[in-house]
């Protein structure tokens, strides 16, 4: 499992990644510390899963989120947020987000938000 994870505060990286390290403990993660750096890093490489802040200096992570499907990148992107506002929710959406977790709520959710977009969809709808 590769896991980039941008983020400007090496706190909140941290954070992330000691929460990686407990679901994935075998995982590689890899960190920048801006937009930029994000869409460049992406782009080199393959990765199973990116989580990135929305805000961050020289590109915020939803302009590099909208760089990354532009040149059609499709590895899942968590947005992580301290905004509570339904309006960038839905913005982080609208621009490919695989999910969008609230920073106050990262302990309770992103573990879960973590294992839900990496599960791939039940086949075609119908009953096993």
């Amino acid at each position: 499992m590769k896991i980039l994870i941008a983020d400007d505060h090496a706190a909140m990286k941290l954070l992330v990644k000691k929460i990686l390290a407990t679901e994935y403990p075998s995982g590689l993660i890899e960190e920048v510390k801006n937009g930029l750096e994000l869409v460049t890093k992406a782009r080199s490489d393959h990765w199973d899963l990116v989580i990135s802040d929305i805000s961050m200096p020289v590109m915020t992570g939803l302009e590099a989120l909208e760089e990354i499907r532009k040149h059609s990148l499709r590895v899942p992107v968590i947005i992580l947020s301290s905004h509570h506002e339904e309006q960038y929710v839905q913005h982080a959406l609208r621009a490919g987000a695989s999910a969008y977790v609230h920073k106050h709520r990262i302990h309770e959710d992103l573990s879960a938000t973590i294992r839900r977009v990496l599960t791939p969809p039940s086949g075609n709808g119908t009953p096993k």
